[in-house]
């Protein structure tokens, strides 16, 4: 034969004929280099999709009368929260949000989700208490009653005047010293204005700070300060004004009026905190205080005391109605009875305000029989709790799933019906919000996750690729080596074949074990065409792939997880992210 050998262009690297029949053999495409503005992997959020997706849920929601409060937990199950929030709150009018830990509540308020508008809700039950309601109030968070010790710490807390004076003097202290740090608005920590006991302190800094501190906690407990910063004296009602029914100035037989339009969840909050006196056993107790009738204003048929008005911490209550999690039992009188003792304690004008009432599905899908028991056993509770005068500001049932189904339609006038205004209806949704409910397919992917091609390498016949050589060639190959392994939050289950990845719009097989911080694909050209080269995009999973390329969904079945598991599970410190807004 009077051929010669062909270079494979592998830095100079030549190889024997009598390995390489025909066809030829793979070529490396390694004399390009990779830009310098290239990542080595990258998790792209479409927020365009983000908003598309929200936009129809809360188009089924108002179908059931309700409003979407949007879940934003772990970190917006890892396409940034406070990103995702703020682009849901500017482009799609979104003000109620619901994470999972104090924490990530009070990384959304430094992040600019204020108040107002903006609420937010942990889910979680609280840890560290009772110190943890002082930040609850401080940063105008709402907190989830989800067991007997959390009340009895929340009721001890609400107590404790003196203490929660000093925290929040102690927290304005940090606010003013990061600000003056940080004079960036738009980053700044967020400072509360109108904190209650310490209202005049919004614009206090270093010894008037320090003098205002002690002024605050050398008050005897008989003495306030309203939000406008003057003392005043607490006064105490006659013992003869609670016996005396006359002694009430509203009327104990008011003709009925028709039912109040709702006017805002900052006025049903006021009418449920302050129900009439005379309606209901919940609001009479033997061992309760009179509730305070003296340094009063009128708002029509309502009393709201200077205190009312007041920075409160709103509390949610969760109903344990068959995820055996969290919550309380509904068909049990404890439950009634723990949400009469804060609902006593909210009116004798401690900085507490019931907001809601909630449970959670735990099996959502158009085939649960037990979804549709679970909404009836909390159907017991709101009847209950109605009963005993008691108007509830919100109610919050579905997730996702639930919200969507065809069979489901939770949100019917039992739920919602109630005297002088309804209740206003919330769903939360997370996993919908973020196109990972594969059984809705009008939903879209948002998340897209790629890596760069760094190296570009010959493998010959017969040779292995990666830890425990699980992988043999078998035949001389092209292996690529992307910069993404399972510490990346990339499953390592994957490897030895199970997963692929879409270079210039071509599938290529993920071969050997996924090492932590890289993974292999057998790149040999294919018939189909192009080659690969240091410095190309790999796509993982997501719309960056193409049409017909890697979905998420796909993987997660493959794995038997769920979608959230994998975007969740990647590690934003090694994982660039980046957002496309159009």
């Amino acid at each position: 034969m009077n051929s010669s050998p062909s270079p494979l262009g592998l830095d100079g690297l030549f190889v024997p004929l009598s390995i390489s029949p025909p066809p030829p053999p793979p070529v490396a495409h390694s004399d390009t280099a990779p830009s310098s503005e290239q990542l080595r992997a990258t998790h792209t959020i479409d927020l365009p999709a983000i908003g598309y997706n929200f936009s129809y849920v809360a188009s089924h929601a108002a179908e059931q009368r309700c409003s979407v409060m949007a879940v934003v937990k772990a970190d917006a199950y890892g396409h940034g929260s406070v990103r995702t929030a703020k682009y849901l709150l500017e482009k799609h009018g979104c003000t109620a949000f619901a994470v999972a830990t104090l924490e990530e509540a009070i990384t959304l308020r430094q992040g600019g989700i204020s108040y107002p508008p903006c609420r937010v809700l942990v889910l979680g039950a609280p840890v560290g208490y009772p110190e943890c309601f002082d930040l609850y109030l401080h940063y105008r968070i709402e907190v989830m009653m989800s067991g007997m010790e959390t009340v009895r710490s929340f009721l001890s807390w609400a107590e404790d005047g003196n203490k929660r004076r000093e925290a929040q003097v102690q927290h304005m202290s940090a606010d003013t010293k990061a600000q003056s740090k940080n004079p960036n608005p738009s980053s700044q920590t967020i400072a509360t204005a109108r904190i209650g006991s310490a209202a005049t302190l919004s614009n206090v800094e270093g010894e008037a700070l320090k003098g205002e501190l002690r002024r605050i906690m050398s008050k005897k407990d008989n003495r306030v300060i309203n939000p406008e910063g003057l003392e005043k004296k607490t006064t105490t009602n006659k013992p003869e004004d609670s016996k005396n029914p006359t002694a009430n100035p509203l009327d104990p037989n008011p003709p009925k009026k028709e039912k109040e339009i709702f006017r805002g969840l900052e006025h049903a909050a006021s009418v449920s905190r302050m129900k009439d006196t005379h309606k209901g056993a919940m609001r009479a107790s033997p061992t309760s205080s009179p509730v305070p009738t003296s340094q009063t204003r009128k708002t029509g048929q309502k009393e709201i005391t200077k205190e009312a008005r007041q920075k409160r911490v709103r509390y949610h209550i969760m109903v344990d109605t068959g995820m055996g999690r969290l919550g309380f039992t509904p068909e049990t009188d404890d439950s009634t009875d723990t949400i009469k003792e804060l609902y006593m304690a909210e009116l004798n004008e401690r900085p507490i305000e019931f907001y809601g009432l909630c449970t959670h599905m735990a099996e959502a899908c158009n085939e649960s029989d037990f979804t549709l028991e679970q909404m009836e056993r909390f159907k017991v509770l709101l009847g209950r709790v109605r009963e005993g005068g008691v108007g509830i500001p919100t109610v919050h049932t579905d997730n996702s799933a639930a919200l969507l189904t065809s069979r489901l339609k939770h949100f019917d006038p039992v739920i919602l019906d109630q005297d002088s205004y309804n209740s206003r209806g919330f769903v939360r949704c997370g996993g919908a919000v973020y196109g990972q409910r594969p059984a809705f397919p009008d939903l879209k992917e948002c998340s897209t996750l790629s890596a760069a091609v760094g190296n570009v390498m010959l493998v010959k016949k017969g040779d292995t690729v990666g830890y425990d050589r699980t992988w043999v060639a078998k035949r001389d190959s092209l292996i690529a080596t992307l910069g993404l392994g399972f510490a990346d939050g990339y499953p390592r289950e994957m490897g030895g074949g199970r997963g692929k990845v879409v270079i210039n719009k071509i599938k290529y097989p993920i071969v050997g074990n996924v090492c932590m911080d890289m993974l292999m694909v057998d790149v040999t050209t294919t018939p189909e065409g192009g080659g690969v080269k240091v410095g190309d995009e790999a796509y993982l999973w997501g719309p960056g792939s193409g049409e017909d390329g890697i979905h998420l969904k796909d993987i997660a079945e493959k794995m038997g997880t769920t979608q959230s598991a994998l975007t969740c599970g990647i590690v934003k410190e090694r994982v660039k992210i980046k957002y496309k807004t159009g």
